[in-house]
């Protein structure tokens, strides 16, 4: 309940098509406006998170995207990844 998983859609302008992101933020934070600080892919991708402890979360759901930031942990929290 300390933090919460945010998964949102980027556009980055009319040559540059959408890219889905995550981000990892305190429970009371708001998104700031910067990129996903967990993971960035291309296109919009529709992922699947699930907390397994207050400690780890796993997202689901990357495919065959190319993959522009994946991180393994971000403020104490582990990141796995599954397809």
């Amino acid at each position: 309940g300390k933090m919460k998983a945010v998964v949102f859609n980027r556009g980055c302008g009319a040559t540059v098509g959408f890219n889905t992101q995550v981000s990892l933020l305190p429970a009371s934070a708001s998104l700031p406006n910067d990129s996903g600080n967990v993971l960035v892919v291309d296109d919009k991708i529709p992922l699947t998170i699930e907390w397994e402890s207050d400690e780890a979360v796993r997202i689901a759901g990357l495919l065959d995207t190319q993959i522009f930031k994946q991180k393994e942990s971000v403020s104490g929290v582990h990141v796995a990844y599954a397809n």
